[in-house]
């Protein structure tokens, strides 16, 4: 199976779909035998593109699965991590536009490591959908995730489940650094949200002021409701949230 980024063009009839960037849905450098960094600057191991943002002409792509950065000390000693991070797609022609699918680790270049577990059991994971982009007073871009966390228990027998938005400045790597990435807006959700594939439950979208910075955030929080947040981003890149305002719920699916 392949994972796939299409384009149309505006305002056109009729519409006409051209693929933009195609990949294998599962990266998987198993022949290494979890020692992927002999002559490779990054090792991937059951990685699996999630969706994808643009801004200012650049496209981003969210991912999990195991990682190391091959070219750093500390993730050499640590070996494969389970990882959530975003890369910025190859412009290349040997990325984009073109008519077979292309390895997605030679066509990225993983740019915002948002956190790292060397604990197999996954316990935090990436939705199908849920990445926006913004600018920031500093400067620079901030990504906004919807992750779902397992909170408790095995997710087999009903165990604890919930949503929540992360945020992170562009350029930050949790290896290094733990502390960037800011969370808001946990909600508890169905964990059937884990053990199968849902397309477009977890959506996030941001209200900008004429300088491109979010002064709104709305997500879809799977079965728990739609959620509206007013937000602000400082010159130091901290997101301040408020006013919670709950659109739909699960018990009342329109609010007059």
């Amino acid at each position: 199976m392949n994972w796939e980024i299409l384009t149309a063009k505006y305002d056109t009839r009729p519409i006409g779909l051209q693929s933009f960037f195609r990949t294998n849905l599962e990266v998987q450098n198993s022949d290494c035998m979890l020692d992927c960094c002999l002559g490779a600057s990054h090792s991937y191991y059951k990685v699996e593109p999630r969706t994808y943002a643009m801004h200012d002409g650049e496209f981003f792509v969210s991912w999990e699965g195991f990682y190391q950065n091959c070219s750093d000390d500390i993730a050499l000693r640590r070996g494969l991590q389970w990882t959530v991070g975003i890369s910025r797609i190859s412009r290349s022609t040997a990325c984009v536009f073109t008519s077979l699918p292309v390895k997605f680790e030679d066509c990225t270049t993983p740019d915002t490591i948002l956190f790292q577990s060397a604990d197999v059991q996954k316990w935090t994971l990436l939705g199908y959908s849920g990445l926006t982009v913004s600018q920031s007073p500093s400067g620079r871009r901030m990504f906004y995730l919807s992750v779902i966390e397992r909170t408790s228990g095995n997710i087999e027998a009903n165990g604890m489940v919930q949503n929540q938005i992360w945020v992170i400045p562009e350029g930050e790597n949790y290896s290094k650094n733990p502390h960037p990435v800011q969370k808001f807006g946990p909600i508890a959700i169905s964990a059937d949200f884990v053990r199968n594939v849902f397309d477009d439950a977890g959506t996030i979208r941001l209200r900008l002021d004429e300088h491109g910075y979010p002064i709104a955030a709305y997500r879809t929080a799977y079965d728990a409701g739609i959620f509206c947040y007013s937000v602000k981003i400082d010159t130091e890149g901290i997101l301040r949230v408020w006013d919670e305002q709950i659109f739909v719920t699960r018990s009342r699916r329109v609010v007059l």
